[in-house]
């Protein structure tokens, strides 16, 4: 497997759209990779991070950046459905009123899996009413405007990679 980690110039355009929420935020950085996304979130503030992978490589990787900035959090080594169903049974979360920040990064070659994802965010107390998500993709994927009970909001174009931000309406 070859690791795709958001570009420095689109993390930054992340962090930046999302500078206000970051501090205390509860994020889940879904296919998380090298950990980037989280590592950022905890760089501006965030209290708590999950990271989802589940490539052994990607799993090293991750690990090691961990490691190096003594970064706490919980790792999930599973598929992001079976994950994403394992955390919306804890009781925590669902006390917090779902996480506050939700980012999803699948290998480009899984279209399919961003529908499969956020379907299942839109039925799920995951994405409460204050929960921000935001999808990377590539430039030639077109994602729908609505899924389930998730509404797109904004989109912002960055070369050949997209992010897609959704919420409840």
């Amino acid at each position: 497997m070859r690791l795709r980690p958001t570009s420095d110039k689109l993390r930054e355009t992340l962090g930046n759209i999302w500078a206000e929420r970051w501090p205390g935020a509860w994020l889940l950085d879904l296919y998380a990779g090298t950990g980037a996304i989280g590592l950022e979130g905890l760089s501006r503030g965030a209290e708590r991070v999950w990271w989802v992978e589940q490539h052994p490589t990607a799993l090293a990787a991750l690990d090691a950046n961990r490691h190096t900035l003594q970064a706490a959090g919980v790792v999930i080594a599973r598929p992001a459905l079976p994950a994403l169903k394992w955390l919306a049974h804890d009781e925590e979360i669902a006390a917090h009123g779902g996480l506050d920040l939700i980012f999803l990064d699948p290998p480009y070659a899984r279209e399919r899996a961003y529908a499969q994802v956020l379907e299942f965010l839109s039925a799920s107390a995951l994405a409460g009413l204050h929960t921000r998500i935001a999808a990377e993709h590539a430039a030639q994927t077109a994602l729908a405007e609505d899924y389930g009970g998730l509404r797109r909001l904004r989109m912002v174009r960055q070369g050949g990679t997209h992010l897609s931000f959704y919420q409840r309406p």
